[in-house]
């Protein structure tokens, strides 16, 4: 799926979508052969942001109606930091104001199973948001999300294996989602 952009739409438009995915996801996938109950989501980049939102969005989620049962987080965005240019169109203009745009809080609150990626090579500031996710929910909550730094590959490149011959990343995907979903 993807989402709307930034300018048209602000926070929390990307979590917005995401649930209506996930509602579409709860009337469609059994045509599919798929089980409504057992729907893991998951996002990469500023899709990984989105998912984040929606998961740590109690309102959000009852609207989809989506029985999750986990969310891969891979290289995202869970609290979002001031731009250099002190604007962020999806943001806003009031860099305080975006504290509270942190998924952080309501992803531990949810208590869903959380698998968070990173690349090797992904920007220092994905591995900063990903260590401080695991360490919060570690601290809140005495269980360590499952968290997966994928060797040799950059911001771009881990998502652009899946569905390839290297099949490292797709295996650790396939494990977390039989894990949660039984």
């Amino acid at each position: 799926m993807t989402y709307r952009f930034a300018p048209e739409v602000q926070f929390p438009a990307g979590a917005e979508d995401v649930a209506r995915a996930a509602a579409w996801l709860v009337a469609n996938v059994g045509d599919y052969g798929g089980r409504s109950d057992a729907i893991v989501v998951m996002g990469h980049s500023a899709g990984a942001a989105h998912v984040a939102s929606f998961v740590a969005d109690p309102e959000l989620r009852a609207q989809s109606g989506a029985a999750l049962r986990g969310a891969v987080l891979s290289s995202g965005n869970y609290a979002p930091a001031v731009p250099p240019s002190g604007s962020n169109p999806y943001y806003g203009d009031d860099p305080a104001r975006y504290a509270a745009f942190s998924s952080v809080p309501g992803l531990i609150e949810s208590s869903l199973p959380l698998l968070v990626t990173v690349a090797e090579f992904d920007p220092p500031e994905m591995h900063r948001q990903a260590a401080r996710l695991v360490l919060a929910a570690a601290e809140s909550s005495g269980q360590v999300p499952g968290f997966v730094e994928l060797p040799g590959h950059n911001h771009f490149s881990a998502a652009w294996h899946i569905g390839t011959d290297d099949r490292w990343y797709p295996a650790r995907l396939a494990d977390f989602i039989r894990t949660v979903c039984g």
